[in-house]
């Protein structure tokens, strides 16, 4: 995952998670080959939509193909305007991306917004070149969609949907690790299937807790941390990010009454698929969400948090949730280095 951190004042804010979605549709299955790229490379809104949800439209975004050598580690970004007409609400967002990856956003940048940016789009208005990513592996906007697996969809609830907005500009992120003794060919396609803003009876958004105090010690460890929630929110999926010395990550919920919920646990670092919930999990205005990393750091020496798979390490807790008026989402990463446990 990417992180860059904006700050006002002490607070510090970092973006990202698991794409959101309906736990009945949810989907984390790996691919086995290359899934082909979209048709509509410029975001032009088509007619394919999904026909079980009346009254949409989608718009289909392919990257620009890239190849990753044998041992290479790639942070890519693209720019693609916005030809949506107004502010939108998407039902159902898919991402593709060949054997190799290990994580993808689709970012909503906004020059004027605090966690925006200069777009890097083409000329009139159309798609941007593909570059590194400015901020290398830590890129940071709110998205509207990530994902850890080859194949991703998410559809939401029926009435709710993310936010995007007609001033903001997308950005697809694809963090690529390649481990094998052969050149990779990476490709990635996102599908967002959307209504008007004003149709959507609740917006959807984004909870992302992200540790960048970490410090993982040689040898075994566990870690953990601690965040209170500042507002009712009906969880709707959750998942956890690791690099490669992770070996557990477990997320629990204890309620204001003291009570306890697990929320989500994988022993996976690479394409963990996320957790849906239906219903929707309702945690309420003071709910503590405790989450905590395991690790086997056989190199010898302290791995601090940062962009790489191979050198640095994270723990970081991801969901989607609703009612999030103004589409606007939990961000955080203002964390001493996690509590032993």
């Amino acid at each position: 995952m990417f992180i860059r951190s904006f700050t006002i004042g002490s607070l510090v804010l970092v973006l990202a998670g698991c794409g959101g979605g309906d736990s009945q549709n949810e989907s984390g299955t790996a691919a086995t080959g290359n899934p082909p790229a979209p048709t509509g490379t410029s975001g032009t809104p088509t007619a394919s939509a999904d026909p079980t949800i009346p009254g949409t439209q989608r718009a289909e975004f392919a990257m620009d193909s890239f190849v990753v050598p044998a041992g290479g580690e790639y942070y890519k970004c693209q720019d693609f305007p916005n030809t949506f007409g107004g502010d939108i609400a998407i039902v159902k967002s898919n991402s593709t991306m060949t054997v190799g990856s290990h994580h993808m956003f689709v970012f909503r940048l906004s020059s004027g917004g605090f966690y925006g940016g200069a777009s890097n789009l083409g000329p009139n208005n159309t798609k941007g070149p593909l570059v590194d990513c400015p901020s290398g592996g830590v890129e940071f906007h709110p998205y509207v969609h990530a994902s850890q697996t080859p194949d991703q969809t998410f559809t939401y609830p029926s009435g709710i949907g993310q936010a995007f907005n007609q001033d903001e500009t997308i950005r697809v992120m694809v963090h690529y690790l390649n481990t094998t003794t052969s050149d990779i060919t990476a490709s990635v396609g996102v599908k967002l299937d959307y209504e008007p803003a004003a149709q959507a009876q609740q917006l959807a958004a984004s909870i992302f807790l992200n540790s960048v105090g970490i410090k993982v010690p040689p040898g075994t460890s566990t870690q953990g941390f601690d965040f209170t929630l500042g507002q009712d929110i009906n969880l709707l999926a959750a998942s956890g990010h690791m690099h490669r010395r992770g070996t557990n990550f477990v997320a629990t919920a204890t309620n204001p009454d003291g009570t306890k919920t697990q929320l989500y646990q994988t022993n996976v670092w690479d394409e963990p698929t996320a957790a849906a919930f239906t219903p929707a999990m309702t945690l309420g205005n003071g709910t503590g969400v405790h989450w905590a990393c395991s690790y086997n750091n056989t190199t010898g020496s302290t791995l601090a948090f940062g962009e790489s798979a191979s050198t640095n390490e994270m723990c970081i807790f991801t969901g989607t949730f609703y009612p999030a008026p103004g589409g606007n989402g939990i961000y955080t990463q203002d964390f001493d280095p996690g509590k032993p446990e």
